[in-house]
């Protein structure tokens, strides 16, 4: 009487894959960012001031497959006063840019400096650019935890928006800046926020 042999196991069947804890999703990132659906490019810039008003710009935006060329000019309409009245044209917009203006002038003690920039977005089919800038921390925050809290709008958006940075030496006589650019999006989900990131692409402009 022979007894049979016990079956060998099977070395060539995949083995499930490790799953993930939910807070470490691409969907759920710490329980607050969303990044599953986000697009990543490197945009090279390269900046120089032909005159104390006008300043050209020149580079790429480069992904794993393609590299398109980038290139843009800025006319200050005043050369004293670096945030006054403006004109900007490049690959991706055309703006007028106006100075700010304090909303709150009679009161050394608090101020609420606003400015606008209008004009045409070319990378979305020639849509209007209508952006607000705030020159107030406390305002900004403020509007923002009211709006999550009341839901009015349902989100809160921001297109192409170069945030953070840092300058440091490169060995060309010149100096980099780096920093972030980010298409995103700000909702409220129950009791928590959740920021969804559509576009997080890093910027190195040399100036």
């Amino acid at each position: 009487m022979t007894s049979a042999a016990p079956p060998r196991p099977d070395l060539t069947a995949k083995k499930s894959p490790r799953r993930q804890p939910g807070w470490l999703s691409k969907k759920n990132f710490l329980g607050i960012f969303d990044v599953a659906d986000c697009q990543h490019t490197l945009k090279l810039r390269n900046k120089w001031n032909a005159s104390d008003q006008f300043t050209i710009e020149i580079g790429a935006d480069c992904t794993t497959s393609t590299c398109k060329p980038w290139a843009g000019v800025k006319l200050l309409l005043d050369k004293d006063e670096p945030d006054g009245w403006a004109m900007e044209v490049n690959t991706d917009w055309a703006l007028l840019q106006s100075p700010a203006v304090d909303l709150c002038p009679f009161t050394d003690s608090f101020s609420l400096p606003v400015n606008a920039r209008i004009g045409t977005n070319f990378y979305d089919d020639n849509s209007p650019h209508i952006e607000i800038g705030i020159k107030n921390k406390a305002v900004i925050i403020t509007m923002l935890v009211c709006s999550l809290i009341l839901q009015k709008p349902a989100a809160l958006h921001v297109k192409r928006k170069e945030i953070g940075g840092f300058d440091f030496s490169v060995p060309v006589s010149k100096m980099m800046a780096s920093s972030v650019e980010v298409d995103a999006s700000v909702r409220r989900k129950g009791w928590r926020l959740l920021v969804s990131f559509s576009n997080m692409s890093p910027v190195l402009r040399l100036h």
